[in-house]
């Protein structure tokens, strides 16, 4: 597979998206909200429950979904 054709199309992706489904935003607002609970949750398996939901939450949309969308669209 050729690289360049690879990051173009993972590209295309994001420029698709809306700026609040931007790497970056779903990146901060992770950070907001581990962040959050650390400081204002006094259990530590609430903050626990909290950072693994969050990293499902980045795995979903910052991995998962670009590589189906990248399959999808080089089955077309």
């Amino acid at each position: 597979m050729n690289i360049d054709l690879f990051i173009e199309k993972f590209n295309n992706y994001w420029s698709s998206k809306p700026i609040w489904c931007k790497p970056w935003t779903i990146l901060l607002t992770g950070l907001l909200i581990i962040i959050s609970s650390y400081f204002f949750v006094p259990f530590i398996w609430i903050k626990l429950l909290v950072f693994t939901i969050i990293s499902l939450w980045w795995y979903l949309f910052l991995i998962l979904a670009p590589s189906i969308d990248y399959q999808i669209k080089d089955l077309e």
